[in-house]
């Protein structure tokens, strides 16, 4: 997976960002994409979103600049992510790629309500991987984290598996792997899994 992370401009490029060990996430090199009638293009795997489709509900002609974009700049492929926070409709929004899915509409106009975060995965990796860059603006930070969860039936609530996370507030301004280790907190094996990159 690829993630070019630039905060103002923030570009995660994550080619070959993968769980290491027993799977791969679909489209982990995000060299699948689509374009919408809108012209900002989403990864097309159903497993990663943006927060793009928030340009649906922009007037004709005044189409601001995708939070996530695809770019050429790749560690390795054709494709990475470009991640950027930017001024949509006034508020500022941070280029987020999750897996999940991003359900803004009329009747859901909340751009945080919107976001459903995880996609199936019942594996035990021991680390998470790829590649990225980073320009930081103002003392900014970006976020990239990979947590396994299992629903609980008796509690009702979403059990925590494990976690692997890293904050970068410095500038890497070539690209450079991570292997973030998971840090387990149960010996069940999960049921999903939420992996999110953000410029801010």
């Amino acid at each position: 997976m690829k993630i070019n992370v630039l905060p103002y401009f923030i570009a995660f490029v994550l080619p070959h960002s993968y769980i290491s060990g027993q799977s791969t996430l679909p489209n982990g090199s995000l060299e699948q994409w689509k374009r919408s009638a809108n012209r900002y293009d989403e990864p097309s795997d159903g497993v990663w979103a943006t927060p793009n489709r928030a340009l649906d509900f922009a007037l004709p002609g005044n189409i601001p600049v995708a939070p996530v974009q695809k770019v050429e700049d790749a560690q390795d492929g054709q494709w990475a992510a470009l991640l950027h926070t930017s001024q949509i409709f006034g508020i500022l929004m941070p280029g987020t790629l999750f897996t999940g899915k991003f359900n803004l509409s009329v009747s859901n106009p909340d751009p945080v309500a919107a976001i459903q975060l995880g996609t199936p995965f019942t594996f035990r990796p021991s680390s998470f991987h790829g590649y990225f860059k980073y320009k930081p603006v103002l003392g900014d930070s970006c976020l990239m984290y990979a947590l396994l969860t299992r629903y609980n039936a008796l509690t009702a609530t979403t059990d925590t598996i494990g976690i692997a996370e890293q904050t970068v507030t410095r500038e890497v301004p070539e690209y450079t792997a991570f292997d973030l280790p998971f840090d387990y907190r149960s010996a069940d094996l999960p049921d999903s899994i939420r992996v999110v990159f953000t410029s801010s």
